[in-house]
């Protein structure tokens, strides 16, 4: 029995078709053994890197964290808590009510002093704690307060913050100079008051003052006993200052790693650059040499062992598939030369190159069928509809995403597919939505500059490739999983609609985009009584008017729409309104036939209707003898806003009775005479308080309002503001405008 086995396993070997299948299964199965064992290999010492390296970058975040919020919050809250205990008025920021109301006390300046004393004694590696009141230009520390003076220690820095020469809320290094050879050198964080970001005038600076060589004792506490070491450096002017036992060795290694990038080779340091940080501070830690080998060595012994018993389970395996599958695949062969419609030659010296050729026929078929499912799927990708599981290969699962949607204004959009990817180095895939419009999904693993470079070439491709066909382009923001990029193009395909608004030949960004947060305050009612009077000039020029507000200043694609809905909604309100008295409109309302291609042309379509409305409203309804008198009873409010007006007044004048006229002037102006009368007044008031420098009690007279209070009253029930605030609202508004300009 023993024997007929041997004798049945050497015949097989000696068939030249199970050899080279066995041989085949063999070196596929050992090569793969091998390939996946120094992948293994690598990664388990990247990966033990990796951990180390995410480590650091917690510790970092975290020693980041202490030094820029933590730290410096300890002082800022003792200094606050004392200003709560001495002023009581909720809801008002405490700096404030003391800087208004104590900030010329000297009483309350020597306890200040002794409090920031307290402070310091508390905190034994700080300096010093200086408070500057800008009001008083005086400068309270823990042994004194006195006026700012040059020789005053902080007076050069006070002078270089007013001059917003120097960032708040943050360390910066400075030497200190006493006189007479004397100097120091301090790590000094400045807060202001109130916070820039709030915005409002700044009142005042706390600067607390931590020695150089103390700050070495702040890193080593957080660096612990773990043998770590934590190094801060200045992006501004290279100072650097670390825990512990840095060296100079050390700070050299930091800088390489700063200047060379990741990749430099030095596997010990990481490095949390600037630019994620505060903005002036990078913070490097330095790890020590046991912290990488030990792990990294075992799980590399690992795989070498795992490898070795995988490639000897392999020849096993690979014996054992031959014998299970030559045989069959000899009765597929017969079975093909059956059923043989050409796809087989007449002779052959190996069946697997005849099975290779019948399957090189599938691959081509499933081939064109693959690449219409990857469209579809592209297509589910981008509109959100993809599970994980369900992602397309093409796509990897680590990398940064961008989509941007083009259009093509006459056409041809399919056209600029293959000019694109052959003219991109970027990697991407193209879906096509219709004639007009295409999705380009770009990805890569550098995602700093991904964006910029997508940008700059769409801006060099597009011209060229579109000729003189209009395009657009509308670019999402930056995603770092497949699962966002149905934002990233739901981005894209908003950045394309602002063609509405800005027009087409150019590339939208949604970034960009997304800071046009302007909203122009402006009030209808001018231009609800122009049409309702028959003014065609009065409704001509507000439209005017509004077309220069929208475009002259950077509004959201959705304000310009809300305002376009509420000019022919009022247009439509006047044409409902006069139907219901007298039908000379159309059923057509102007909502319902408004939209154009562009922001411009509808605003042109709407200033056209507008003039046909007020034409029809001048020609049909103003001869009739109320709204003449009307009309000119709304002059004369208009010319004698400074005088006491009252109904009855303008009854007389008219030589009506004043019930009869309060019931006409409501029909006609379609609000009542004293909502009228208050309305053009409180907008008088308004163009006075924007463009005049008259005090509130004068701007109440010229409108007819002899209490200043009342017209006070009457104006915030108005506007939502009191004057003042109605004038300083314009005022910082034309600051940031000519800020802007100048930028």
């Amino acid at each position: 029995m023993r024997k007929e086995r041997v004798r049945r396993f050497s015949a097989l070997f000696e068939n030249a078709y199970f050899r080279r299948l066995f041989v085949s299964y063999a070196v596929t199965t050992a090569l793969i053994a091998c390939l996946c064992g120094a992948v293994l290999y690598d990664r388990a010492g990247r990966a033990a890197h990796e951990e180390l390296e995410r480590q650091s970058r917690s510790k970092l975040l975290g020693v980041q964290e202490h030094l820029e919020n933590t730290y410096p919050n300890v002082f800022k809250n003792a200094f606050v808590s004392n200003l709560l205990s001495a002023v009581d008025k909720p809801g008002r920021d405490a700096f404030s009510v003391y800087y208004e109301e104590y900030g010329q006390n000297v009483y309350q300046m020597y306890h200040l002093a002794a409090h920031l004393k307290t402070i310091v004694s508390g905190r034994p590696e700080a300096e010093n704690v200086t408070v500057y009141f800008k009001n008083t230009n005086f400068m309270v520390d823990k042994h004194a307060f006195f006026p700012k003076e040059e020789h005053t220690p902080g007076a050069e820095l006070i002078q270089r913050l007013q001059k917003d020469e120097i960032p708040t809320n943050r360390w910066l290094q400075r030497n200190v100079y006493y006189g007479e050879g004397v100097y120091d050198r301090l790590m000094t964080f400045v807060y202001s008051f109130p916070e820039r970001a709030k915005g409002g005038e700044i009142q005042g600076y706390m600067l607390i003052d931590i020695r150089a060589d103390r700050f070495r004792d702040i890193l080593s506490g957080l660096a612990g006993d773990s043998g770590e070491k934590f190094v801060m450096l200045s992006v501004k002017d290279g100072y650097m200052t670390g825990s512990d036992h840095v060296t100079e060795t050390d700070f050299t290694r930091v800088l390489n790693v700063r200047e060379r990038g990741a990749g430099s080779g030095d596997k010990g340091v990481s490095l949390l650059p600037a630019s994620e940080g505060n903005g002036d501070w990078a913070y490097a830690s330095i790890r020590p040499k046991g912290m990488v080998a030990p792990a990294s060595a075992q799980m590399q012994r690992n795989v070498v062992f795992v490898c070795l018993g995988v490639i000897a389970l392999g020849v096993l395996i690979a014996y054992y598939l031959s014998l299970k599958s030559y045989k069959p695949v000899q009765t597929m062969l017969l079975r093909l030369k059956e059923r043989d419609n050409g796809l087989l030659p007449n002779q052959q010296r190996n069946e697997f190159l005849a099975l290779d050729l019948v399957l090189n026929g599938l691959y081509s078929t499933i081939q064109q069928l693959s690449q219409q499912v990857d469209g579809n799927m592209l297509h589910a990708l981008l509109n959100g509809r993809l599970s994980e599981d369900e992602m397309p290969k093409q796509v990897p699962v680590k990398a940064g995403y961008v989509v941007a949607a083009v259009r093509m204004e006459n056409g041809g959009a399919r056209e600029l597919v293959p000019a694109l990817q052959s003219g991109s180095p970027i990697t991407q895939l193209v879906a096509e939505k219709d004639a007009h419009e295409i999705t380009i999904l770009y990805f890569s693993d550098e995602t700093g500059t991904l964006r910029e470079r997508i940008r700059e070439e769409l801006e060099r491709l597009l011209p060229s490739l579109a000729g003189d066909r209009g395009y657009a382009a509308g670019m999402g923001g930056l995603v770092q999983t497949r699962e966002d990029i149905a934002k990233s193009n739901e981005q894209a395909a908003s950045a394309l609609k602002y063609t509405f608004l800005l027009g087409m030949n150019r590339v939208f960004d949604s970034e960009e985009l997304g800071l046009r947060c302007d909203i122009p305050q402006i009030d209808y009612e001018p231009f609800e009584r122009a049409l309702r009077a028959g003014n065609s000039e009065a409704a001509k020029q507000f439209i005017a008017d509004f077309l220069e507000k929208i475009e002259g200043r950077p509004v959201p694609l959705e304000t310009a729409e809300l305002s376009l809905a509420q000019l022919t909604m009022i247009m439509s309100k006047v044409m409902i309104d006069i139907n219901t008295k007298e039908r000379i409109f159309p059923d057509v309302l102007p909502y319902q036939r408004a939209s154009q291609g562009t922001f411009a042309e509808t605003v042109a379509l709407i200033c056209e209707q507008s003039m046909q409305i007020a034409g029809h409203i001048g020609r049909h309804l103003l001869p009739h003898a109320q709204h003449e008198v009307i009309a000119g009873l709304m002059r004369y409010i208009d010319a004698h806003l400074h005088e006491d007006i009252s109904l009855d007044q303008l009854a007389g004048m008219a030589g009506l009775s004043t019930q009869y006229l309060s019931r006409q002037f409501k029909e006609i102006a379609g609000i009542s005479f004293i909502e009228y009368l208050t309305n053009v007044r409180m907008e008088r008031a308004g163009g006075l308080l924007q463009n005049s420098r008259s005090s509130v009690t004068e701007i109440a007279s010229a409108v007819g309002y002899s209490n200043a209070q009342y017209f006070c009253a009457r104006f915030k029930s108005k506007f939502g503001v009191t004057p003042m605030q109605y004038r300083n609202l314009f005022k910082a508004e034309g600051d940031r405008t000519a800020h802007a300009g100048r930028g």
